[in-house]
This record gives structure tokens, C-alpha cells and sequence, in this order.
């Protein structure tokens, strides 16, 4: 798998990689769709950047013979957008932590 742009949506970097396993495994959305038990409309809609449930991923990558890690390997979740990102733990307020946990 190639490094993803920091910019792109992981989850359409996702997406993008589940199709390009899909079709050198020269299976069609229809046929991924079976396999796994899932619904084609749901493949789909993962390909092109939906949120896919971790057991969906995980019934993909079963099907296709890949280690999910394969998936999420350079995928940044600071890439997200700006609503939907997670801040970093160096970013928390220290609010957050009870004075034994942190150590300075």
C-alpha cells in the first residue's frame, strides 16, 4: 500500500484501498457484497468513504485475505474533518487527569 496524502478523509483512504484489494482479487462489488454476507449497496457506500463498523471491516478483510492492519497502515486520524477529529492527548486540558497519573 502506497502512503496516504495527510489531507485525504481516512475514510475514504480506506475505501480506496478495500476497492483496489477488491478488484486484483477480480471480485466485483456484488461478489464482495455475498461473501462477506453483507449488502452491496454497503460495499459501496464503504468504497467511497462511508463509516464502515469494525465488524464490517473485519468481515471484508477476511474475505479478502488481508490483515486489517493492512488497511489502516499511514491512515491519520488528524485527517479527518475538523469536527470529527480527535485531539491530541498532548492537547487535553489537564483537567482531564488526576495529579498521580500525570507525569510532567
Amino acid at each position: 500500500m502506497d502512503c496516504v496524502n495527510p489531507s485525504v478523509d481516512p475514510r475514504e483512504e480506506i475505501g480506496r484501498r478495500i476497492r483496489e484489494i477488491r478488484i486484483r482479487r477480480k471480485l466485483t462489488p456484488e461478489g464482495l457484497a455475498a461473501i462477506a454476507e453483507l449488502d452491496v449497496s454497503n460495499i459501496r457506500k464503504i468504497e467511497t468513504g462511508a463509516n464502515p463498523t469494525i465488524t464490517t471491516l473485519l468481515r471484508i478483510v477476511g474475505v479478502l485475505e488481508v490483515e486489517l492492519g493492512d488497511l489502516l497502515r499511514d491512515v491519520s486520524p488528524y485527517a479527518l474533518p475538523a469536527d470529527q477529529r480527535p485531539l491530541r492527548l498532548s492537547e487535553v486540558p489537564e483537567t482531564f487527569f488526576r495529579p498521580t497519573d500525570r507525569i510532567a
